[in-house]
């Protein structure tokens, strides 16, 4: 039995599960495939171990949204990679490999999470006072408690309270690019893409935007399941440390009490309770019931969704567009997935 994870080879060269040997229950995972095509998915990953379980790609996705849904979706669709597989804006999706690279930051001694942002970016980055800013930390943005709204007006006092705010989050990439003087595409490159192999991701100008959202990360399941596989062996690629193991782990474990269920930029299963982005309302129970409770997770409106298990060791990405109710169609992913786990 395999206890190591496999990587995929620079030639995108991907290992793949034997279905009999090891017990997997290929009729489920049929399932799985079929549940994602019925709720909008454009493309599914699932890894254990680093091999490909069940994988997925459909052209349709537009055709069971409506008009709105459809222009949403286009916004996000961009033209696919040289071998055909969808390349899209994975909205906040976004923020994990963010995270990523503002742990890279601080192994190299470049940003201190805990310096207020005006000594990165200077005074006046926020529309709050000089002295109301100068309380917000680096920290605050990662952990969605700077106290600001979408217009990066102040609301409360940094720390005090979790309001889920995109506008702020993107004050950080501008925090990485004039702290590590590379523009984002290369700083991307240079600390992390290149070195696990991402060959289709890269930031992308949303001009359709009127909010403070500016950019986006275009990527693919399977540049997505190199970044998985990268979390899951603790941040190391085969051999070489990309991220130190102390920085991740501050990453994915509860950053405030507000809401538990929130790392710095991941989400976390398993917790007591979360708080819903958008409406802020407290939900009692784990994000996804039927997930690994140890599951850490990237999502966003459209449920494209990134999730890493320990515990399984299973990695799902999906991309796509949400049909119904995004996270009850991931949580019977989820549900189907687990009846195909070997006994």
């Amino acid at each position: 039995m395999r206890d190591v994870i496999e990587f995929p080879s620079p030639a995108d060269q991907w290992a793949a599960i034997e279905f009999e040997s090891e017990g997997w229950k290929k009729n489920r995972l049929d399932e799985v495939l079929e549940l994602a095509g019925r709720v909008g998915t454009s493309a599914l990953l699932i890894l254990h171990r680093g091999r490909i379980v069940a994988e997925g790609y459909w052209n349709d996705v537009a055709a069971g949204l409506d008009t709105e849904g459809r222009e949403r979706f286009a916004r996000f669709n961009l033209a696919p990679d040289r071998s055909g597989r969808p390349v899209e804006d994975v909205g906040a999706v976004q923020n994990c490999m963010t995270a990523t690279l503002l742990a890279i930051a601080r192994d190299r001694g470049i940003i201190d999470f805990n310096h207020p942002v005006q000594e990165y970016l200077g005074p006046g980055w926020s529309s709050a006072s000089l002295d109301q800013e100068r309380e917000i930390a680096i920290w605050h943005l990662m952990s969605m408690t700077s106290g600001l709204d979408d217009q990066l007006r102040f609301v409360a006092p940094a720390g005090v309270e979790w309001l889920y705010n995109p506008s702020a989050y993107q004050q950080l990439i501008r925090v990485l690019t004039r702290s590590s003087g590379l523009d984002p595409d290369a700083m991307l490159r240079d600390w992390l893409g290149d070195r696990i192999g991402m060959a289709s991701t890269r930031w992308v100008a949303r001009d359709w935007s009127g909010s403070g959202t500016f950019i986006g990360l275009a990527s693919t399941a399977r540049d997505l399941g190199r970044f998985a596989l990268l979390i899951q062996n603790r941040g190391r690629w085969e051999n070489e440390v990309v991220v130190s193991a102390d920085a991740l782990d501050e990453l994915l474990n509860p950053s405030q009490t507000m809401n538990p269920a929130y790392g710095l930029l991941w989400w976390l299963n398993g917790r007591e309770a979360f708080v819903m982005p958008a409406s802020q309302a407290r939900v009692t129970g784990p994000l996804l019931p039927a997930a690994p409770q140890d599951a850490v997770l990237g999502f966003d409106t459209l449920n494209r969704q990134l999730a890493i298990s320990w515990e399984q060791e299973l990695s799902l990405v999906r991309l796509g567009a949400g049909i119904a109710e995004p996270a009850e169609a991931f949580d019977t992913i989820w549900t189907h997935l687990q009846a195909a786990l070997p006994d």
